[in-house]
Order: C-alpha cells, then sequence, then structure tokens
C-alpha cells in the first residue's frame, strides 16, 4: 500500500470502496458472459439435433465444423480452444 493510504483513513476507506465495487463489477460482467456462452451453445446444439447433421452432411460433421469455427487470423477475439470438437460435440440437443 502506498503512503497515502496508510496515513489517510478516507483515502484508504475509498480504495477499499473502490476495489468491492471492482470486484462486483467483474462477478457480474463474468457471469453474464458465461450465460451468454451457455446459450450461444444450448442454440448450437439445438441447431445440430434439428438439422440432422449428422444424416445429412456425415459422421465427420462436427470435426468440419469445428475446423471451420476456428479462428483465420490472431486478429479474431475468440479463442479456438472454445470451440474444438469435444465441446461441439456435447452441445445440448433438446
Amino acid at each position: 500500500m502506498s503512503d497515502l493510504a496508510h496515513t489517510d483513513n478516507d483515502y484508504s476507506l475509498w480504495v477499499k470502496t473502490i476495489r468491492e465495487r471492482y470486484l462486483q463489477e467483474r462477478t457480474k460482467a463474468i457471469v453474464k458472459v458465461n450465460q451468454e456462452l451457455l446459450r450461444f451453445y444450448w442454440q448450437l446444439g439445438k441447431d445440430i439435433a434439428q438439422l440432422h447433421v449428422e444424416d445429412r452432411w456425415g459422421k465427420k460433421v462436427l470435426q468440419s465444423l469445428s475446423q471451420d469455427l476456428k479462428p483465420r487470423s490472431r486478429a479474431t477475439t475468440c479463442p479456438s480452444k472454445s470451440r474444438n470438437t469435444s465441446s461441439t460435440k456435447y452441445c445440448p440437443r433438446n
């Protein structure tokens, strides 16, 4: 901690409040992102089931889909780890 935090109680309390608010907002953001990803994967699984993709494009369609969804450059913001064959294969299919 800085000297100011050690000597000024008002400043120290303000820093503590900011830290707590930051952590709360960060948690809310993480929860929101996870909700949206879950919604996306649920819809993807639904699409896979409704389109009967394996019947239509063959047994290796999920491998192809996984490969085709990988980022084409480093500028792409979605990491390729999140779209591997396993995660695509186990999307909900209701």
